[in-house]
Formats: C-alpha cells, structure tokens, sequence
C-alpha cells in the first residue's frame, strides 16, 4: 500500500507540473532550464570537467550570444580542468571565431588565501587535480584559445592592451578575484559582461562576494545576484 500511495503522489505531482507549465503566467510559462540540443551536446563532453554547475554553464552559455558582436576578446580566471573553457571555445568558434580566448591559471591549484577572508583550505586537495597538458590537450582543436599558467599578478599582464567582451571569473578568493576586477573592468567594452561563478557561495567562499561588493561600491554596475549561485554585471 505505501509503494502505491508513492506512486499516486508522484504521478500527481508530474500532473501538477506539467499544468503549471502551460500556464499563462507564472514561472513554469517558459522554463529556464530547458536547455538547448546544442548546449546538451557540449556539455556532454565535458560534465566530468566542469567546476561548475549545469545551471551555471547555461547561463554561460546564453551570455556569450549576448556579447558575440561586442568588440573584444574572452578572458576566463580560473580555468581548473577546462569544462567551462571548453563551452566558451565551442560557443564561440560558432558565433564570432575571430575572438581569442584568453585562460589564466596556476593549474596546480588555490593559490594562499586570504587569511581575514578566505576560509582555511586542504592545499592538498584544492582543485589540484589538473594541469595546464590536459587542459591544453581538451582544448587542442581550437586554434584562439591561449593559455597562461601562474598566478594571476604575474599573467594578467600579457594582456595589458587587449579589451574585453566578456569575462568569466572563478577563482574563489578574495584577493584573486579583487585583483582579476582591478584589471579586467577597465579593459572592459561598454555592453560586455562579467560573470562571477563563487559570489552567492558565501558559506563555503565567504571572501568571493566581499571582493566583487568592494569594488563595485564606487562604480555605475552593481552585481546582480542570480539563482544559480553567480553574479553578473554589465558594463554600462
């Protein structure tokens, strides 16, 4: 008898759902997540690597058909195995192929946090389980992809006269993330945008919100803060 009540409140809950979903109004009038054939078929390929969500990666993905005819280049912090990277290359390869791909890493791991910020960390088993040949091996088949291995206050530099359309920042630290706005936000375009994968995760990356929020309280942009855990700006 209880094997059939589960049942009955399964199947009533699909029926709920399913006339939620051709309501007029609401939110199940269109879902979010019904993600695309494309974005399936690349994320596919790369669930095993991503540091981050699904959710999280569609919103990635969405962005970049926004930026496409922005002026600029891509720039990703904070690559670790090279899923998001990977999505950025495909999407974009498709949409504006002239674009490079700039990707900046230590591809051995978090770097020292900061320590009045940054919860205290396991460096043995803080995404160090990469390195900058597989990545480079992923990511071998496109040819705008350019990947610089170190910290970021001795890479970022490469870049000092590219500008940008779009940026993805994952480095879960406060001071990598400050000082990956200090730089970006400038090179910027007007209508690009920056995405912050940790800024809702203030539990586990309480230093990652803190970051963005210091260095937006003087600027036009103020983060907007998304259910999947990311913040976003647009550049005004």
């Amino acid at each position: 008898m209880g094997i059939l009540i589960n049942v009955l409140n399964k199947m009533a809950g699909i029926f709920r759902l399913a006339v939620l979903k051709k309501s007029t109004y609401g939110p199940y009038s269109i879902d979010i997540w019904d993600y695309t054939d494309e974005f399936e078929d690349i994320y596919g390929k790369i669930e095993s690597l991503a540091g981050v969500t699904k959710r999280s990666l569609y919103l990635i993905y969405q962005a970049l058909q926004q930026v496409r005819s922005i002026p600029g280049d891509i720039a990703e912090c904070g690559v670790y195995r090279g899923g998001s990277a990977y999505l950025i290359a495909e999407v974009i390869n498709k949409l504006a192929p002239q674009k490079t791909i700039f990707l900046f890493d230590t591809f051995k791991g978090l770097p020292d946090g900061n320590t009045e910020y940054d919860p205290a960390l396991d460096k043995q088993s803080a995404y160090q389980d990469t390195s900058v040949e597989s990545v480079k091996a992923l990511l071998g088949k496109f040819n705008n992809c350019n990947i610089n291995e170190g910290l970021f206050q001795d890479t970022l530099t490469s870049i000092t006269e590219k500008t940008f359309c779009f940026v993805h920042i994952d480095c879960d630290l406060y001071d990598s993330i400050k000082y990956s706005c200090e730089f970006l936000y400038p090179r910027l375009n007007t209508g690009g945008m920056m995405v912050f994968d940790d800024y809702g995760y203030t539990i586990d990356w309480p230093g990652a919100k803190l970051a963005v929020d210091e260095f937006f309280k003087d600027k036009k942009e103020k983060p907007i803060h998304l259910p999947t855990g990311q913040g976003v700006i647009i550049k005004l």
